[in-house]
């Protein structure tokens, strides 16, 4: 069985959500997954190494050394020209083979669970709303955060299956 989205970030894996409007489905990268971002654009042979680390993209050949970003698009647009779709850019080390983000975040085998995605985000609320005021924590700091209550709280899991469920039922019935 996968290791469920939760316990990769605890666990120090990365996570790449979705944009709304984007392709293809969040990612979430294990903790000390290698990753290539190409600088000179998707076919480029020129890269910045890093690494998938305690949740942060970690660049390994910056300056300072190990320059740590919360998220890949900050990471991207910081070896290369600002781009609105960083996942053409980023290529990613699974197993003995190098895949570019975008192809993966359409994979069937990359999909995460919708039910532990909708959970995080309850998660996320709930701490957004009552517990940061006056706080300053990065958002792999708020997302672990956020990861470790579903996982103290499981039931968590469950409501976000029955929101989904409701969710689609009001579509059904609105023909969405």
């Amino acid at each position: 069985m996968p290791v469920s989205l939760i316990e990769m970030i605890r666990r120090g894996g990365c996570y790449w959500k979705r944009g709304e409007d984007s392709p293809g489905h969040s990612i979430a990268i294990p903790h000390g997954t290698a990753f290539k971002i190409a600088i000179e654009g998707p076919q480029s042979h020129q890269f910045v190494a890093g690494t998938c680390r305690d949740g942060y993209f970690v660049l390994d050949q910056r300056s300072p050394a190990e320059t740590k970003f919360c998220s890949a698009n900050e990471a991207v647009n910081t070896v290369r020209e600002p781009s609105s779709n960083a996942f053409l850019y980023l290529h990613f080390q699974i197993g003995d083979r190098w895949i570019v983000a975008d192809h993966l975040r359409r994979l069937d085998e990359s999909l995460l669970d919708e039910a532990e995605e909708e959970a995080l985000a309850m998660a996320l609320y709930v701490i957004h709303r009552r517990h940061l005021r006056g706080k300053t924590l990065d958002s792999v700091e708020v997302t672990r955060m956020a990861a470790d209550l579903v996982a103290r709280r499981p039931i968590t899991i469950d409501q976000a299956r029955e929101r989904i469920a409701e969710l689609k039922a009001i579509a059904a019935e609105i023909n969405l």
